[in-house]
């Protein structure tokens, strides 16, 4: 996926945002093993699991003074907001759902979804003109890059 126009060359100081015009695509690659089968008559169930694996990562992130430890960071030393690559993301999940149709006017539908997010090893952002030797925090989660 490529970087939105906005991720590019966004600039909105109302949030103290700047675009980032180096921002790479992000690529995705993804698998899915499932089954669908008709149960009797009138039940229909399905599952499914899945893995996706996204690398470059766009995030939105806050700058904070680069200087000054991350435990010691004040409001003051706020620098402001842009988009960088991030690293790699994997997410893995199971769907199920079943179907029941008793007659015409009547059906009930069920469905359960489990999603789990990894972020194996965060990389600094190597794109020092966006984060122009600022602390990098993650906006999602709150995290700070090493």
């Amino acid at each position: 996926m490529n970087p939105t126009l906005y991720q590019l060359y966004g600039n909105d100081p109302s949030v103290s945002l700047n675009g980032n015009k180096n921002l790479d695509p992000q690529y995705s690659r993804s698998s899915e093993l499932g089954c669908k089968t008709l149960v009797n008559k009138s039940v229909y169930f399905t599952a499914a699991i899945y893995t996706i694996q996204t690398r470059n990562t766009i995030q939105y992130v806050n700058l904070w003074d680069g200087k000054r430890p991350v435990d010691s960071l004040t409001y003051n030393d706020f620098r402001g907001n842009t988009y960088v690559n991030e690293g790699l993301q994997k997410n893995q999940g199971i769907d199920f759902s079943v179907h029941i149709t008793e007659h015409e006017q009547f059906s009930l539908s069920l469905h359960y979804s489990y999603v789990e997010r990894k972020l194996p090893g965060h990389r600094y952002p190597s794109d020092t003109l966006a984060t122009k030797g600022n602390q990098v925090q993650l906006s999602r989660g709150g995290d700070f890059l090493p």
